[in-house]
């Protein structure tokens, strides 16, 4: 008898469980954490504020990133090889395993702006490229985010910060 109706709780939990209500959620993990706008908790956060480095042959990009909620801050340098350098900050926001910011820099005494985009991956950052739209000095990328191409074979990785 105890074991019919321990049977029986056990297959109404489940099914309890099983149940999304008609709701869809598009979860990621990131770091073992499950993450969507509304588990972007302040200790995964925390744990995404850092700084990253990306390496590639003679290329290199470091960026130290800050966190807030969901808004983000920081700074980024680019040093591509036989190419003017460029460094600046960056602010913008955190949405569906996405950051997207702002980065005003200043290469040759110029200051420009460019949106950028990173994928939230696993201990990693991965930048996007897509198509962008230019107005005066500042490039922006189209609002259709589907487009983007992520450069993985060129991840920023989390490194101790030096700076």
């Amino acid at each position: 008898m105890i074991l019919k109706q321990l049977l029986l709780v056990t297959i109404a939990l489940l099914s309890l469980a099983c149940k999304n209500n008609g709701k869809t959620s598009d979860t990621r993990l990131v770091e073992g954490v499950a993450l969507d706008d509304s588990t972007l908790t302040s200790n995964f956060m925390d744990t995404l504020s850092g700084c990253y480095e990306m390496v590639k042959q003679r290329d290199t990009a470091y960026l130290q990133l800050k966190t807030n909620h969901k808004k983000v801050t920081g700074t980024l340098r680019y040093n591509i090889f036989e190419k003017d350098s460029n460094k600046g900050d960056i602010s913008g926001t955190i949405q569906d395993s996405l950051i997207r910011a702002f980065y005003t820099f200043q290469t040759e005494g110029v200051t420009s702006v460019r949106e950028v985009v990173f994928k939230i991956e696993q201990g990693k950052l991965v930048e996007g490229m897509g198509t962008v739209v230019v107005r005066n000095d500042s490039a922006f990328f189209l609002k259709d985010s589907s487009g983007f191409r992520f450069a993985d074979a060129q991840p920023f990785m989390k490194v101790p910060c030096s700076e």
